[in-house]
């Protein structure tokens, strides 16, 4: 490279390095590709494996909706689910950087269970039983409860 002026000029050697981008990351897959959670009970975080450079994380449809959290960075799916789902609902994740996305996302098929509800107000007729400790009590009892007891 020479710059120059009424004043005189410069030369210098400039040298420049064009570098292939990576390929699109491939085998993505996660931890847990079938999880099934609880609502309200904090996950697990379920990560993501890859093979490559990952710039970017997306997922379809949002966990919004259930309460999940994803990172878009990492790509962990973690949080407490807020809803539960109807049965196996499928997402999809892909994983891209500057030469592409990857060969196959991963599919999850998440499963959020409701919260069961422990039963209230529970008690016991033992009628006129007498129970004694280390005699077990074989009268058969009536349960009576506000919910139901599974």
């Amino acid at each position: 490279m020479t710059a120059s002026n009424s004043h005189g000029g410069v030369s210098e050697l400039l040298s420049i390095t064009v570098e292939a981008p990576p390929p699109p990351p491939s085998d993505l897959t996660y931890s847990d590709p079938t999880p099934k959670y609880d609502e309200g009970v904090e996950i697990t975080p379920n990560v993501p494996s890859y093979t490559g450079t990952v710039d970017l994380f997306e997922i379809d449809p949002s966990l919004d909706a259930i309460g999940l959290d994803f990172d878009p960075i990492t790509g962990v799916i973690s949080g407490t689910p807020t809803l539960p789902t109807s049965g196996l609902v499928p997402f999809t994740v892909t994983a891209s950087n500057i030469s592409g996305a990857s060969d196959l996302p991963a599919i999850l098929l998440i499963t959020v269970h409701p919260a069961t509800e422990p039963p209230g107000n529970l008690t016991y007729d033992f009628g006129d039983s007498e129970l004694c400790v280390g005699h077990p009590h074989r009268k058969s009892t009536r349960l009576n409860s506000s919910h139901a007891v599974i």
